[in-house]
């Protein structure tokens, strides 16, 4: 990751960190780079709304739709003990959730 996503996640709140993090992955180029994971599943009315509020972002890439029953959601869950959707994250390249600083 690298020193414009870190800066992202020490703002002061979520939303200030979210919109720093939609401009830095863009041009973050680290060999393990990060991404903006949406996790849903398929018939989830609250992943169909909140979808619908991010749909610019998931146009412009800025942010990835995964499904839980794909083979990268069933990863993501298994990795990060996952138990509710819909969800946003920011995982590394392993698919591991980046937590944001306190």
């Amino acid at each position: 990751m690298d020193s414009n996503t870190k800066k992202c996640l020490v703002k002061p709140t979520m939303e200030e960190a979210f919109d720093c993090l939609k401009i830095a992955l863009k041009t973050d180029n680290s060999p393990c780079h990060p991404r903006l994971v949406l996790l849903t599943q398929e018939n989830c009315d609250s992943c169909k709304k909140i979808k619908t509020e991010f749909k610019d972002d998931i146009k412009s890439d800025t942010i990835t739709v995964v499904d839980i029953d794909s083979d990268d959601g069933k990863n993501i869950i298994t990795k990060n003990d996952v138990d509710a959707v819909p969800n946003i994250f920011l995982l590394d390249c392993n698919n591991f959730i980046i937590e944001m600083s306190d």
